[in-house]
């Protein structure tokens, strides 16, 4: 939570007002206790269409300082650094700070910003937007090294899951960008917000039910297969993470 909270600060210049996430996530294991088992039943079979449905119900209801507050409760201890499922974590935990910063900037700004205070806040937000833009480089690891990873193992429950937001989450991306570049206010806060909240759901469905049923399906063989393919689309959120497995 304390690099989280750095980072932002790093990125906005203004301290992320959090401090009570953890505690409303820790109070909330139901929520967590869904995704675990939304993560299960893919797992065994159970419809795509239903699980689908249950994890927009379960995702719908989070706030942006609970998504930020999951990051805290994410397993300390994991894998090795160079990893997948550890830059994973790490991307995430990049995503999350850059979110929480977009999502003070635009709260700052309002609804329908005044001229002045667009002009005031439109820089950061054009910067936070383009950092943002590094998203689109995630979302193509896990589409074209994780998720065919799974499926050939007959996992193809987490790309049925996330291919839909992740379309709409970069759509969304990019007309925040339009908005930004054409100067319009109402507009950029609007996708902005919207792009927050698809950013929030997808980083749910990766901790909760990517990672674990990767982590439970994929071999380590099936795991250096899945980091030469992301090292093959490149990486921007994080630096290059070290060889995996170790030379």
């Amino acid at each position: 939570m304390g690099d989280v909270s750095a980072e932002v600060t790093r990125v906005t210049g203004t301290e992320p007002p959090v401090s009570d996430a953890r505690r409303a996530v820790a109070s909330d294991d139901r929520r967590l206790a869904e995704l675990r088992e939304i993560a299960a039943r893919l797992e065994d079979g159970g419809s795509l269409v239903d699980l689908a449905a249950r994890l927009r119900d379960v995702t719908a209801e989070r706030s942006a300082q609970t998504a930020v507050g999951l990051a805290a409760d994410t397993v300390v201890s994991g894998p090795p650094e160079g990893h997948p499922l550890d830059s994973l974590r790490r991307e995430g935990m990049q995503v999350r700070a850059l979110c929480a910063g977009l999502r003070a900037e635009l709260e700052r700004l309002g609804g329908s910003p005044s001229r002045r205070r667009w002009r005031a806040g439109c820089p950061l937000v054009a910067r936070l937007a383009e950092r943002l833009s590094a998203v689109e480089p995630r979302v193509r690891r896990e589409q074209q090294a994780w998720f065919p990873a799974l499926a050939a193992l007959g996992a193809e429950g987490p790309a049925a899951l996330m291919r839909d937001h992740q379309a709409e989450a970069l759509e969304t991306l990019r007309r925040l960008r339009v908005a930004v570049a054409c100067d319009d206010a109402g507009s950029a806060v609007e996708m902005g917000l919207r792009l927050l909240d698809l950013l929030d759901d997808l980083a749910a469905t990766e901790e909760h039910v990517l990672a674990p049923i990767a982590e439970r399906s994929l071999s380590p063989g099936d795991w250096a297969a899945v980091r030469d393919l992301e090292d093959g689309v490149g990486w921007s959120l994080i630096a290059v993470p070290p060889p995996w497995p170790a030379p």
